[in-house]
C-alpha cells in the first residue's frame, strides 16, 4: 500500500528544519564520515530480524507514509546518534535523490538494508 501512495503536496519546507540539501556537493556524501554514520544507523535500526516495513515505521513518526527530513532527523536523535544538521543533509542528499524534501517508502527500500552502508 505505501509503495501506491501518492503525496498530494509536498510537506511543509518548516519540516526540514534548516536542513538544506540543494547547496551539498555530491563528493560530500561520499565519505568515510557519510559511511561511518550510515554504519551507526543501520547498527542501530536493523537489530535482529527486522523487516523494512517496521524499520520505515520507526522512521515515520507522524504515521503519514513518508518521512519527512524532520522524521528522519528526530529518529537518530531516538536511537542516539550524535549528528549535526550537516550530517542529516547529506545522508538526506545521498538517499532523496529526487530532492523533495521526504521519502517514499520505495525510495527507502531502495537504499536501505541491513547491509547500506557497504
Amino acid at each position: 500500500m505505501l509503495t501506491q501512495k501518492l503525496r498530494a503536496n509536498a510537506p511543509p519546507e518548516a519540516l526540514s528544519q534548516g536542513i538544506n540539501v540543494l547547496d551539498i556537493k555530491e563528493e560530500d556524501v561520499h565519505n568515510h564520515h557519510v559511511k561511518k554514520l550510515l554504519n551507526t544507523m543501520e547498527d542501530k535500526v536493523f537489530n535482529g530480524k527486522v523487516k523494512l516495513f517496521q524499520v520505515f515505521r520507526q522512521f515515520d513518526k507522524d504515521n503519514d507514509g513518508y518521512i519527512s527530513y524532520e522524521d528522519f532527523d528526530n529518529c537518530l536523535k531516538s536511537i542516539k546518534m550524535d549528528v549535526s544538521k550537516d550530517d542529516v543533509g547529506k545522508m538526506m542528499k545521498l538517499i532523496d535523490k529526487n530532492n523533495t524534501g521526504y521519502l517514499t517508502f520505495t525510495e527507502f527500500g531502495k537504499v536501505f538494508s541491513p547491509t547500506m552502508s557497504e
